[in-house]
């Protein structure tokens, strides 16, 4: 929370979202590695997944700010789009520093509860615990055997705003898994829903048939940030991307019949395994 909670504003994320354009900052190795690989990520997903998304985030309602979620204007969206650019954040390979070009706002919401169950993951493992689960706002990672020595058996909730239940489960061991999905952070207005994910590269909410998405990595880090590149992208693009990236990914679309599952080729190798 102290290097990556934007509702934390001393932190150092929230700092250096207050920084001057083109004032080098130094950064913790922690959220430096962060920030490195959610640049990889955004290169390899076209900017479908993107920190420096906070602007639009803050637009919508859906940052650290009190505000009531509502449709901003065009225009209002065009001018955050301007604060919107991984391209524009530079981080440093060869240091802990790190710039920005032009005004961003880091956020770092789909990533940074991935990394801190991979760190929570390796805690216990130097404690010398093997068979455990770790989860952080939905992100988790499987360690080891559950009881009976069986794999660990994760669920996957039905992708609904009517209640709670499992649509489906996953075994995993040594193995995390994250879930994007657009079915408990949303508003309404004027009929329409308005998911809390938004498009780096349109300023709005997603608008597609995909309403979960479900990832398998070998760190939570990995899985958070995809799930969320994927969920952004939809079912095609984003299981093209999945099978290209080789990723095990379970995607949930919406049907004029109900529901349906689609699996990357890596996961349906995985689950007949």
């Amino acid at each position: 929370n102290r290097l990556m909670s934007t509702y934390d504003t001393a932190s150092q994320v929230s700092q250096f979202n207050a920084q001057s354009v083109g004032e080098t900052f130094a950064v913790h190795p922690d959220l430096h590695r962060v920030l490195r690989t959610s640049q990889v990520l955004s290169e390899l997903s076209g900017g479908a997944f993107d920190v420096t998304v906070g602007a639009l985030v803050n637009l919508w309602g859906f940052g650290p700010e009190a505000s009531f979620p509502a449709v901003p204007s065009p225009l209002a969206v065009k001018m955050a789009r301007k604060k919107v650019g991984y391209q524009a954040l530079e981080v440093n390979p060869g240091n802990y520093l790190i710039r920005k070009r032009k005004a961003l706002y880091i956020d770092l919401s789909a990533i940074a509860k991935g990394f801190a169950v991979d760190q929570l993951s390796r805690l216990l493992r130097a404690q010398g615990y093997h068979d455990f689960l770790v989860e952080i706002g939905g992100e988790l990672f499987a360690s080891g055997r559950a009881a009976g020595n069986r794999p660990w058996q994760v669920g996957i909730e039905l992708p609904s705003a009517l209640g709670r239940a499992i649509y489906t489960n996953l075994p995993l061991q040594n193995m995390a898994m994250a879930t994007s999905g657009d079915y408990r952070n949303y508003f309404e207005q004027g009929g329409k829903r308005y998911s809390h994910t938004i498009d780096p590269r349109t300023g709005y909410p997603i608008d597609h048939s995909l309403v979960s998405v479900t990832v398998l990595a070998e760190s939570a880090m990995l899985a958070d940030a995809w799930a969320t590149a994927i969920f952004v992208l939809g079912a095609g693009m984003g299981l093209q991307l999945a099978n290209r990236q080789q990723l095990a990914v379970l995607a949930i679309i919406k049907t004029g019949s109900g529901l349906k599952t689609l699996r990357s080729d890596k996961l349906a190798a995985y689950t007949a395994t």
